[in-house]
């Protein structure tokens, strides 16, 4: 799933981002991910859960990016 946000009105504020997630039979790397981009298209910030995948079995639990 994707979803594009114009960012217009959260300019200069930090924002959180949160999903569930159900999953089994996980085989490498599974996790979101969350990019900001300048109106230039530069990549501003970039959070892909390198640093906490998801590997095993989840059954709904929540997880954060920001």
């Amino acid at each position: 799933m994707m979803q594009d946000i114009i960012a217009g009105k959260y300019g200069g504020e930090r924002i959180k981002v949160s999903r569930f997630l159900k999953a089994q039979d996980i085989h490498g790397f599974c996790g979101f991910w969350m990019r900001v981009d300048s109106s230039h298209g530069d990549v501003l910030q970039f959070d892909n859960m390198s640093d906490r995948p998801i590997t095993e079995r989840v059954n709904g639990n929540h997880y954060y990016i920001d």
